[in-house]
């Protein structure tokens, strides 16, 4: 049926790499070294996947909401040609004049083609606690379900920062999170990407694992 469509990444030779894109009631996880791009990766994927009109729930456990969108910005400017970094971007006491108008124009295409469709940590206050992220899924996909439209696709960036309940083994929410978030897309019929942070063994062996 058409629940099992593929989403369209915005990155054509990778949607052919998974022959059409990412699909319905999957769990994607991404594993890599440290600063090797991940986030990078995977805020571009799915501000893409938003500029198609597909709502995205985007969790970043270690950055802010204005970190996430200077990135953005300063990508959009990087495509068009331009260099504002993201610290630039949240400094305007540091802008050039053809820095502020790069800044402006980026800022009204992200307004009008990603904003609309992609929320960044939406809780009320940052948390990495995985009921409040379960709780904010959840409430997302049943507000799309009352309205008749599609339930987020969700991005969990990354999993070993989820906290539990007190004096939870960290193996225990790490294996708790990954069924929940299987759960959300099976029941909803939508698709979980997570990025997961591989230790230094499996850096130098080149075997993933979440230990």
């Amino acid at each position: 049926t058409d629940i099992y469509t593929p989403y369209q990444t915005g990155m054509p030779e990778f949607d052919r790499l998974l022959s059409g894109g990412l699909r319905a009631q999957e769990l994607v996880m991404l594993g890599g070294a440290p600063g090797i791009g991940k986030t990078a990766f995977t805020q571009q994927l799915f501000e893409g996947i938003a500029a198609q009109g597909t709502p995205v729930l985007y969790f970043n456990l270690e950055m802010s909401r204005e970190q996430l969108f200077a990135r953005s910005i300063s990508r959009l400017i990087s495509k068009e040609g331009g260099s504002v970094s993201p610290a630039e971007v949240m400094d305007s006491s540091t802008w050039t004049e053809v820095q502020g108008k790069q800044i402006e124009n980026a800022c009204r295409l992200y307004a009008r083609d990603v904003a609309p469709y992609i929320s960044y940590n939406p809780m009320n206050g940052r948390t990495a606690a995985l009921s409040a992220i379960l709780g904010a899924m959840t409430a997302a996909a049943e507000n799309a379900k009352r309205s008749g439209g599609k339930a987020p696709v969700v991005v969990l960036d990354y999993l070993q920062l989820i906290e539990g309940e007190a004096k939870q083994e960290q193996s225990e929410v790490t294996k708790r999170a990954v069924k929940a978030m299987k759960d959300y897309a099976i029941r909803y019929g939508t698709f979980v990407f997570v990025i997961m942070a591989n230790n230094r063994e499996s850096n130098k062996s080149g075997k993933a694992s979440m230990d």
